[in-house]
């Protein structure tokens, strides 16, 4: 894995959240793998977590283009612009903290909303894992990000 996307994946998920991830990432061979405890072997389906994670970057795909989206409908764009313009040559100055105060504002909604869309994409993808996969045990790393109620019978 690259440098520039492990830091992308940091940034998406966190560290917590990327190291369960990565774990179930793992075990993504031709064949289903088979890991062996101390008093336990635990085999899993690695064509259903392949699945499951390939739903999840469609997922994390759509909330990236809505995030993009949103800030274009929104004007945010050319915001950003007059922002960069204004701060060129002085980032003190008035004119350029106003413009990265308005490019804030109009950005704030659209980061809540991806912020959103990545705990749903997250979720699913847990789930998945969970009901599908049947992979009760998640690492403990998971639970910043809860499986949905179905899961949890």
């Amino acid at each position: 894995m690259t440098r520039a996307k492990s830091t992308a994946l940091v940034a998406v998920f966190g560290f917590a959240g990327i190291s369960g991830m990565f774990a179930a990432g793992v075990v993504l061979a031709p064949r289903p793998a088979v890991a062996a405890t101390a008093t336990v072997d635990v085999s899993v389906d690695a064509e259903c977590i392949r699945g499951c994670m390939t739903d999840l970057r469609a997922c994390m795909s759509d909330a990236r283009q809505a995030f993009v989206d949103c800030s274009i409908q929104d004007g945010c764009v050319e915001l950003a612009a007059q922002a960069r313009v204004a701060c060129a040559s002085d980032r003190t100055a008035s004119v350029c903290v106003e413009a990265r105060a308005d490019y804030a504002d109009c950005i704030r909604p659209c980061r809540a909303e991806l912020r959103a869309d990545v705990k749903a994409c997250q979720n699913e993808a847990l789930t998945c894992l969970h009901d599908t996969c049947a992979l009760t045990d998640l690492p403990e790393q998971c639970s910043r990000v809860r499986v949905s109620a179905s899961a949890a019978q």
